[in-house]
C-alpha cells in the first residue's frame, strides 16, 4: 500500500487529526483525480505535517481510488481537478475536495496556510 513493499502502515485517527491525500504523478503537475496513480498522503495536526506517505492506486480507475481513500479514513482530496461523478461521490462521502494548479508539494502547503478553497455542489 505504502512504505517499503508489501509493508502497511497504520496511521492513528484522533479528532484532531486530518488525513489529506494530494494526487502526485511524479512530474511537475498535480494529474486530474481520475487520472491520478499516486497519492502522497499526509497525517496533519493543528495545520503542521505530522507523517508523510505514498499511496498507490493499483488498478487506476475512479472507483478502486475513492474506496481506497475511505478506507484510510481521508478527510480531504487535493488534484488538478475532479470529474462530476467523482467529485460527487466523494462529497457524499463527506471528502473535502480542493483543485490546485501546480505541484504537489506547493498544493499542500496551499491547503496548510488557507490559501485554498473546497468545491461546492
Amino acid at each position: 500500500m505504502f512504505g517499503r513493499k508489501n509493508e502497511k502502515i497504520v496511521l492513528t485517527k484522533t479528532p484532531r487529526t486530518v488525513f489529506v491525500a494530494v494526487a502526485f504523478n511524479g512530474g511537475g503537475y498535480m494529474p486530474y483525480f481520475e487520472q491520478c496513480e499516486y497519492f502522497e498522503f499526509h497525517s496533519v495536526i493543528e495545520h503542521k505535517q505530522r507523517r508523510k506517505n505514498m499511496l498507490s492506486i493499483s488498478d487506476h480507475q475512479t472507483e478502486a481510488a475513492i474506496d481506497t481513500l475511505v478506507k484510510m479514513k481521508t478527510d480531504v482530496v487535493i488534484a488538478r481537478g475532479f470529474g462530476p461523478k467523482a467529485l460527487h461521490e466523494l462529497k457524499a462521502l463527506n471528502i473535502i475536495c480542493y483543485a490546485f494548479e501546480g505541484g504537489a508539494h506547493a498544493a499542500f502547503k496551499a491547503y496548510l496556510d488557507g490559501s485554498i478553497k473546497a468545491y461546492r455542489v
